[in-house]
């Protein structure tokens, strides 16, 4: 998380998606464009989850006009592409997710099914971003948090074990991960 212009935080979160040339929508860990290419494309259309199988739901819900995405062929770096949404992602009958776009900069194309590295950077007022709360706890009362990543992972020195370290995309909380929680 970094601190954007004062009152605001900014988030980046990456997936992996595989371009698809084809018409709209995207299927599941998809990426496709309105005008079938890059430089023209007014709407980019996103599978609900990427390639490994992540589902994007909640990314896509707090995103809104301003937030970017940034593109990148992961086997070409020379072919990327910035845009910036004009509007909310819409969520599609079909699983797809439409979101509106204008495209910042950019150099190249990806070739058809070849896999790209996605950021999406969303901005948020810290009071919003501070607001979320994980209520919920388990039997032993330990926070269940919403979206726990883990930051470090455990390491042995010396003989020693070292907790795991967390950080709540939901709640914002960083947290140690002492094996008791499930």
């Amino acid at each position: 998380m970094t601190q954007g212009p004062t009152g605001l935080t900014q988030q980046q979160y990456a997936g992996t998606f595989t371009w698809n040339s084809q018409a709209v929508p995207a299927a599941d860990g998809e990426l496709r464009s309105d005008s079938r290419n890059w430089s023209g494309a007014a709407e980019l259309s996103f599978g609900t989850h990427d390639n490994t199988g992540t589902d994007a739901t909640r990314l896509w819900q707090a995103m809104q006009a301003g937030d970017t995405i940034g593109l990148v062929q992961a086997n070409n770096t020379t072919n990327w592409s910035d845009y910036a949404l004009t509007g909310a992602p819409q969520a599609q009958g079909d699983g797809s997710w439409l979101m509106p776009v204008t495209r910042s900069g950019g150099t190249g194309q990806a070739s058809n099914g070849q896999n790209c590295a996605v950021t999406f950077t969303v901005t948020t007022t810290e009071a919003l971003a501070t607001s979320r709360d994980c209520n919920g706890h388990d039997v032993a009362g330990f926070t269940q948090h919403a979206q726990p990543v883990r930051l470090f992972v455990d390491q042995m020195s010396a003989g020693q074990t070292f907790p795991e370290m967390y950080w709540c995309q939901w709640c914002h909380a960083v947290f140690v991960k002492t094996g008791e929680e499930s």
